[in-house]
């Protein structure tokens, strides 16, 4: 996971503000709009479990919806979150065996908190149009470590050298093959508001027919 560039936090998540979007959208937004100076507002915590059922959780970066790296901004699908992975990590073999994910994303300023449930699905066709946008849209620094030995194993101190990364490779428009989109379709969302007292929380819930139902609960 690398650095994103701050200015890239402004243009992202326009799919958020269009009509129709659910509740929970609009919240996403408004938070994202208040914390726009701040590149950590960026990150969330994505909750996985591998093949044995075991709990990982790590920090990656939301960096905006589905529908601004297709033509197609009108899908349903448009608001999905699109993230970033390299296909040499624990998180991608655990997404392979269970794609079904909880996602916590929490923006200190405001003091509010939502819990995305839903399903991830993985690009990593080599001519992919979005995958390529996806490439086009990250930063440098971002782009280095999918050129770096392989994750997790033992690091050789004597060869530093393969960190390093040619300039070409950088330059290049094409992502390397351990390059790996990640799309969060959501289904239900915990929101919670810490602000108040009592706080406020509600639960938002995806209906195949009825669409998004919102529930206002308990803190």
């Amino acid at each position: 996971m690398g650095p994103i560039k701050p200015e890239l936090a402004l243009p992202a998540f326009q799919e958020l503000s269009h009509m129709g979007v659910p509740a929970w959208a609009t919240a996403i937004k408004t938070c994202l709009d208040k914390t726009a100076a701040d590149p950590a507002s960026r990150y969330a915590q994505l909750a996985t479990v591998d093949t044995l059922g075991k709990p990982h959780l790590r920090n990656l970066v939301i960096r905006g919806c589905l529908g601004e790296l297709t033509i197609a901004s009108t899908s349903p699908n448009a608001i999905d979150f699109w993230m970033v992975t390299d296909q040499r990590s624990s998180k991608f073999h655990e997404l392979i065996s269970q794609p079904e994910v909880e996602v916590c994303w929490y923006f200190a300023e405001p003091r509010e908190q939502f819990r995305l449930t839903g399903m991830v699905t993985m690009d990593m066709v080599s001519d992919s149009p979005t995958r390529l946008k996806a490439w086009q849209s990250i930063s440098t620094q971002a782009k280095v470590g999918f050129y770096w030995p392989k994750p997790l194993e033992k690091r050789d101190p004597f060869n530093e050298k393969s960190f390093q990364v040619g300039q070409d490779e950088m330059e290049s428009a094409n992502p390397p093959e351990s390059f790996v989109v990640l799309t969060l379709h959501v289904t239900k969302v915990d929101h919670l508001i810490l602000r108040g007292e009592p706080q406020n929380r509600y639960i938002h819930s995806f209906h195949p027919v009825h669409g998004w139902n919102q529930m206002e609960v308990n803190p």
